[in-house]
């Protein structure tokens, strides 16, 4: 009688003697693998040993969908990082990315876990996580750095120190916790925490100054509210931000109506303009150029993007492939005539080049990864008018020209 299955009969069954087989015959053992299986298996090395003290303290886990290839140990490693200190359970691809085009050093995992590990004791670990995929530079930072950079903007900006609270809970030691308004400010421009303290400081002068002249003539508190409502202009070329401040100040100059808007706006409507310079610029020097528009308000050009404005502009598209084809012709000639006299190398482009990296249309890189904390969405306007139209309207939209003589033909902003 065979053992029950009730009341551990699985161990009796486990136990039990297999019955006799026929003589010349192999005890049935179930299906045998397909020769497409025992291929795979055999083709299939498997993962390398970790290789570095880091990589046995921070031992990774083989996790779905990681982008690291078997044999890459140097992803591993970051990605032992990344599950162990981050606590996300895969290296994201712009980290991926940031490694395997080298703005990451390989085989620097004691450096990049001690960035991970001060991160996350000061802002905790999904922010730490936030911080390091819009910007893996910091995994490059030393603590030190990390910490008086931080230290430094909060000074600058005159941020409130933090109250009596006790820091995020982490392995001592522990920085002191940061003031309340830094973490949000750092979600928007994590790039602060990698930038020398003297760069950032020479920036927020640069932009101080600009924001004095009239008629905006911010003073220093307003102006480091504009600083915190968009820190990204901290990280930005300074010539490029006094550069688009004095073109929407020439613009404006152009109607009363702006002129006094501008002399009326807020920190709100400074800081948002810069976010979208090239996008705001290009609606002024339209409406400008065209006469149009007499009736809106600096914030009614300024707020709404560039595919809203186009539909109640439809002449803007047009415009705007009119300006950009005059634009790209006369920085041909400028190369063109550079090269005739023997200068050849460009350099009295660059500042227009610096201007279009930016305030040119800026598209956020798409999000590859899920669950990497909930970035700030930032509103990326589409440009109308950037898709090629075929055949001979394409050839008259672009040879056209604008509807008036544009000062701003040439344009680094447009």
């Amino acid at each position: 009688m065979p053992p029950s299955s009730s009341s551990g009969g699985g161990d009796e069954w486990r136990d039990a003697p297999s019955p006799p087989s026929a003589p010349g015959r192999r005890p049935s053992r179930g299906p045998a693998p397909s020769a497409a299986a025992q291929a795979a298996s055999s083709s299939a090395p498997p993962p390398p040993p970790p290789s570095s003290d880091t990589a046995r303290r921070y031992p990774r886990t083989a996790a779905p969908f990681s982008p690291c290839a078997r044999a890459d140990g140097a992803c591993h490693e970051l990605e032992g990082i990344v599950q162990n200190v981050l606590g996300f359970p895969r290296l994201p691809p712009r980290l991926h990315r940031a490694l395997s085009e080298g703005r990451l050093a390989p085989w620097n995992g004691a450096a990049h876990a001690r960035a991970a590990e001060r991160l996350c004791a000061a802002y905790g670990r999904e922010l730490a996580l936030v911080y390091v995929n819009r910007c893996p530079r910091l995994l490059e930072q030393s603590p030190a750095e990390l910490d008086a950079r931080a230290e430094a903007l909060a000074a600058l900006l005159q941020l409130a120190p933090a109250a009596a609270a006790a820091a995020v809970q982490a392995p001592p030691p522990s920085p002191p916790p940061p003031p309340p308004q830094l973490p949000a400010l750092l979600r928007k421009c994590p790039e602060l925490l990698a930038q020398p303290a003297d760069v950032t400081r020479a920036n927020y002068a640069s932009l101080a100054r600009a924001l004095a002249q009239p008629p905006l003539a911010f003073g220093a508190q307003r102006c480091r509210a504009v600083a915190a409502k968009y820190p990204v202009a901290l990280a930005k070329p300074a010539a490029s931000v006094s550069r688009a401040l004095a073109a929407l100040r020439r613009l404006c100059a152009s109607r009363e109506a702006w002129s006094r808007d501008l002399a009326d706006a807020t920190p709100s409507l400074v800081a948002f303009f810069l976010a979208d310079a090239g996008g705001g610029l290009r609606r002024l020097e339209f409406l400008s150029a065209a006469g149009a528009g007499r009736a809106l308000t600096l914030r009614e050009v300024l707020k709404p993007g560039d595919a809203g404005f186009a539909r109640r502009h439809p002449q803007f598209p047009r415009w705007l492939r009119a300006v950009r084809a005059r634009r790209d012709e006369l920085r041909a000639a400028a190369l063109r005539a550079e090269l005739q006299q023997g200068g050849g190398d460009g350099e009295g482009l660059d500042a227009e080049a610096e201007d279009e990296e930016a305030f040119g249309a800026e598209e956020e890189e798409e999000e590859e990864e899920e669950g990497v904390g909930e970035e700030e969405q930032e509103r990326r306007p589409s440009a109308p008018g950037g898709r090629r139209e075929g055949g001979a309207r394409a050839a008259a939209s672009a040879a056209a020209p604008p509807s008036s003589a544009s000062r701003f033909d040439d344009s680094m902003f447009i």
